[in-house]
């Protein structure tokens, strides 16, 4: 008897409706199930953000805190300059880098993220440095 083949790759999740349910390995010859909230969940919290999506990520971030067209956000864009974020508008990115990149960025750290190049460096080391 050949083992079922198990999906366990965002791709995957993310099409997957509310209600349905993911087949998840639990041991040798059984297999569990759970809803595909609870699966995407413990996907998201376990695995590492993927590399090549961090600069498209962070700009999607960017245009829906700011309300700004894609096209402004550019790695040579500065934040308060070009975009017009102010304190508040940084406070809240900055959350929104943390809760999305699952790290931490000091203030001294987020001080010095003036363009979304320099986001875009912080969190790429800071993800990297995580999975040591």
């Amino acid at each position: 008897m050949t083992k079922p083949r198990i999906l366990t790759t965002g791709l995957a999740v993310a099409g997957l409706a509310a209600g349905t349910l993911c087949a998840e390995a639990a041991g040798p010859g059984t297999v569990a199930m759970q809803s595909a909230e609870a699966f995407a969940s413990h996907y998201l919290a376990t695995s590492p953000a993927p590399q090549l999506d961090v600069e498209a990520k962070i700009r999607e971030i960017i245009v829906q805190q700011l309300s700004v067209k894609p096209e402004r956000v550019t790695l040579t864009t500065r934040l308060v300059d070009d975009l017009g974020a102010d304190s508040l508008d940084t406070v809240e990115l900055v959350m929104a880098f943390e809760e999305e990149f699952r790290i931490e960025i000091p203030d001294d750290k987020a001080e010095k993220m003036r363009t979304v190049g320099n986001v875009v460096t912080f969190i790429k080391e800071a993800i990297a440095g995580k999975s040591k």
